[in-house]
């Protein structure tokens, strides 16, 4: 019993804080800390934008989630992490795509509060389900 409870809590407690992951293709990085998660799109390595998160998890049943600052007010996004049997561990927001790109169908959808770079202004934000943490 307690071999599955330490198992659990290794599977559920998130990355070493500081953590630098990117995502499959290396254009999105995110910096994991205690409580805040920063995200950042690049093109060609430069910074196009960058979003701040914060990070909290439930207490009881263990959920743990990170809150975006939108135009319409607080977005949650569920974070899960996964330690393969390599010893990879990755950072999971299963519902990201989905949920921003569906923001911007909609005629009531938001918008992230991003610092955008010069010439960026307008660009849609999203962000990888995966990333991949070193």
């Amino acid at each position: 019993m307690i071999r599955i409870i330490v198992a659990a809590l290794l599977l559920l407690s998130g990355p070493a804080l500081a953590d630098e992951c990117k995502s499959s293709d290396g254009n999105y990085v995110l910096k994991t800390g205690p409580d805040t998660y920063t995200f950042k799109a690049l093109d060609h390595g430069k910074t196009i934008w960058t979003i701040d998160a914060d990070y909290a998890c439930s207490q009881g049943i263990v959920f743990c989630g990170i809150t975006f600052d939108t135009t319409k007010g607080p977005f949650d996004l569920p974070v899960e992490f996964i330690e393969a049997s390599n010893g990879e561990k990755y950072v999971v927001f299963s519902q990201a795509s989905q949920s921003f790109a569906s923001s911007y169908m909609r005629v009531d959808g938001f918008d992230v509060v991003a610092d955008r770079a010069k010439g960026h202004e307008q660009d849609e934000i999203n962000i990888p389900n995966i990333f991949r943490c070193r």
